[in-house]
């Protein structure tokens, strides 16, 4: 999990101070260079399979066999500045959701997806409760 906030944060330029564990609900952590990352809650086994075979068929109106999660998933948003180059670098500050699978490997695949909505600052794939796209992704991830 240190493995993964730490390659975000070197993808960024960052230098990570606080560690991932140090991270609380609720509590967002901030780096030095401003970019913060915050707990959100595990998603269980339990959980991501009931997407996988209750909710996402039941939103998307579809009957599609996925592959059982195997692991939990951690989720983290992370939120720093950045700008829009198409309107001449107009400033925004923009979150992304960071998915930790929940495993004793030592390497496992990440999920990262950027979100950001001009006119909803608490939808999009980093208020993954408020997604059904991001819940099924997230599910299927965990597979």
């Amino acid at each position: 999990m240190l493995r993964m906030i730490v390659c975000f944060a070197l993808l960024c330029g960052l230098v990570l101070s606080p560690t991932p564990a140090a991270a609380q609900k609720d509590q967002p952590i901030r780096m030095a260079s401003g970019v913060q990352y915050q707990f959100l809650e595990s998603w269980d086994v339990d959980r991501l399979n009931k997407i996988l075979q209750t909710d996402a068929p039941e939103f998307f109106g579809l009957l599609v066999t996925y592959s059982p999660a195997r692991n939990a998933v951690r989720l983290y948003r992370v939120t720093y500045s950045s700008v829009i180059l198409e309107r001449g670098n107009k400033p925004l500050v923009a979150t992304a959701l960071v998915a930790i699978p929940e495993t004793s490997e030592t390497a496992f695949p990440v999920n990262f997806l950027p979100a950001w909505d001009s006119l909803r600052k608490t939808r999009g794939a980093s208020f993954p409760e408020q997604s059904p796209e991001t819940e099924l992704m997230i599910a299927q991830f965990a597979g």
